[in-house]
């Protein structure tokens, strides 16, 4: 009987040094999970902060898009002024042309009627009287 009880006690000391074994594989195993798990939770928070900064990426770049857009509609509306007035003053240079010409040609009858009375006798004198104008003004009709 002692014989047996020693072999038994023999087993039971090599189970229990087995079950320590295996207890002290699965605490090593358990440390390497947790510093796993808090590798895991900063790589977690690193990602959590990138999204964030990306986040905040996109809304500056949406608002920049937002101020591209209304810069943009602006120029597009200055433009639009700009052609509008570019109009206008083309249509005053023509107006201005138009008057040019015909000031240019009741000129030239002016020309014409005091060169007319001229060569009917009448003197600078009374043509001037006649026109209501100075004699230096009429001289510059008759040397054109």
């Amino acid at each position: 009987r002692d014989t047996a009880l020693m072999v038994r006690d023999k087993a039971i000391k090599e189970r229990d040094e087995a079950l320590k074994a295996k207890d002290l594989t699965l605490k090593e195993q358990d440390e390497a999970l947790k510093k796993q798990d808090e590798a895991l939770k900063k790589q977690d928070e690193a990602l959590k902060e990138k999204d964030q900064t990306l986040k905040e990426q996109d809304e500056a770049l949406k608002e920049q898009k937002q101020t591209l857009k209304e810069q943009d509609e602006a120029l597009k509306a200055k433009d639009l002024t700009l052609k509008e007035q570019d109009e206008a003053i083309k249509a005053k240079d023509l107006t201005l042309k138009e008057q040019d010409e015909a000031i240019k040609a009741k000129d030239k009858l002016l020309a014409n009627a005091i060169e007319g009375m001229l060569s009917k006798g009448m003197d600078i004198q009374t043509i001037a009287s006649i026109l209501g104008m100075s004699e230096a003004a009429l001289s510059d009709y008759l040397n054109p």
